[in-house]
Parts: structure tokens; sequence; C-alpha cells
């Protein structure tokens, strides 16, 4: 075994792990992965709807809630008997398969409207102030630039 003193020689290294990028690089890198990466996450919930369940039975557990006050009082009395995951909110795999699909399509929505902020196409901040968008899931935001 080799000890290593305080006063060793330096040991040359004749692989470089890190290189300095310029920002288009390093932007068109990103892009590209987050791209890569979104469309092996769709691939996978279009395989197997029940990944997202959780999400999904979440979502629905809101539409239950927002629906109206006899489905707002029988959501909650699921939910406080049978947990997050209740009678209230399940779904059959039909319903599954299309609540996935309108999620990935909420999914790139949200993707080109990042990817168009970011590189300044699309809606000028002050065209969307204070509008509220809504998203096929049922889910809305408020754009605040």
């Amino acid at each position: 075994m080799e000890t290593l003193d305080e006063f060793d020689n330096e040991y040359p290294l004749s692989i470089s792990f890190c290189k300095l990028m310029s920002i288009e690089d390093f932007e068109e890198q990103s892009l590209s992965y987050t791209q890569q990466c979104l469309h092996e996450l769709y691939s996978d919930m279009e395989q197997n709807p029940r990944i997202c369940e959780r999400a999904l039975r979440k979502q629905k557990q809101m539409e239950n809630e927002e629906a109206g006050l006899i489905s707002y009082l029988k959501a909650k009395i699921f939910q406080a008997l049978q947990g997050d995951l209740n009678y209230s909110n399940s779904m059959g795999i039909a319903e599954m398969k299309k609540k996935v699909h309108q999620l990935r399509r909420d999914m790139q929505r949200a993707n080109n409207y990042a990817r168009a902020a970011k590189t300044g196409k699309g809606r000028h901040p002050r065209q969307s102030r204070g509008k509220k968008h809504t998203l096929e899931g049922g889910q809305s935001y408020d754009f605040k630039p």
C-alpha cells in the first residue's frame, strides 16, 4: 500500500471531466436533454398509466370538491374515511388513460410555454397580465409576469 505524504508530487490527469461551454451550448444541451427526458416520461405514461395514478386521483378529488356542495361533502367524507386514494376519486383504466392523455398535453403546453417565454417568443407579458389560464385537466393558474 502506498502512503501519500503532504509533499508528494502531483499526478497528471489524463482525463478531464469538465469543460467550459458557452451559454448557447448550455441552453441547447439543456433543451435537448429536457426534450429527451420528457419523451421518456410520455412513453412511460402511455405504457403504464398507473404511474400517474396518485396525481390523477388528486386532480379528480379537486374536481369533485369544486363540482358543488353535495359533491364537495361526498369527496371530503370519503377522503376523511379512506384517505387520499378513496372511492370518490377512483377511476377505471379507460378514464385513467384519458386523463393521462390530458396530463401529457398539459405538460407539453407548459413546456412549450416555458420555452417560448425563455426565448422571448409568443405572447407579451402585458397581454396576458391578470388573465386566468385553464389547462385541459381542470387546473388553472394566474399569469403574473
